[in-house]
């Protein structure tokens, strides 16, 4: 009988921190940060794409900010199905994924206090690459499967609260431009593969990198 009860009794005493906690960081959120980012459309003049990167603190205020965003080019297969012919399904499509340097301007803006600010970088050309990654995608299409290409973004927040306690947020871009809040786990595993891989010199320039430097790399890392 007293096993029993000093049993219960450990377990309630769990229950009750735990509750303790919860309503301790219910308490504290009206306090923290909100942060939200974003790729806002600016303009298309002479097939010259202009974005801004965004991002914003819509709740309370924020200290040693540190904004840090990054690209991949994603390359991957598409099969080939023609209109007439009979349809047998690929059952492999090559892709890869490779760091991408120079997309982001060395320039960051930061506008308004630490509470209500907007930081942002201006993205020139957003579709710099385009004429090159055409010419790689012919050389290494095939009758049966096509490649294409597009730019995978991400971005490390990282703040401390009016606690000094430390955040890190993740995001990875949608199609739309808006920054979807990541795993944490998931948003640290892509900057250690995209800093090991720029280390060991696998990446790419957005503004010089050749065709003939993106089908190496493809060679190398499809999968």
């Amino acid at each position: 009988m007293a096993i029993i009860v000093s049993f219960n009794a450990n377990s309630i005493a769990k229950a009750q921190l735990s509750l303790a906690n919860d309503a301790q960081r219910i308490a504290t959120l009206p306090y923290l940060p909100n942060i939200k980012a974003r790729f806002k459309f600016i303009s298309s003049e002479d097939g010259v794409r202009k974005e801004k990167l965004e991002v914003n603190n819509s709740g309370d205020s924020m200290y040693e900010l540190r904004a840090v965003p990054i690209a991949f080019l994603k390359l991957r297969e598409l099969q080939v199905v023609s209109i007439n012919g009979p349809y047998t399904k690929n059952t492999h499509l090559n892709k890869s994924t490779i760091p991408l340097e120079g997309y982001f301007p060395n320039v960051t803006w930061v506008d308004g206090s630490d509470k209500d600010f907007v930081l942002y970088q201006d993205i020139e050309n957003a579709g710099l690459l385009e004429d090159r990654l055409n010419v790689f995608s012919k050389k290494y299409s095939s009758e049966e499967k096509h490649i294409i290409g597009g730019i995978e973004k991400y971005l490390l927040v990282s703040y401390k609260d009016r606690f000094k306690v430390l955040h890190t947020d993740y995001f990875q871009f949608d199609p739309m431009g808006e920054g979807v809040l990541m795993d944490s786990s998931e948003g640290e595993a892509v900057f250690k593969s995209y800093n090991e891989s720029s280390q060991k010199k696998i990446k790419l320039d957005y503004k010089s990198s050749t065709p003939e430097e993106i089908g190496k790399f493809w060679l190398k890392l499809k999968i």
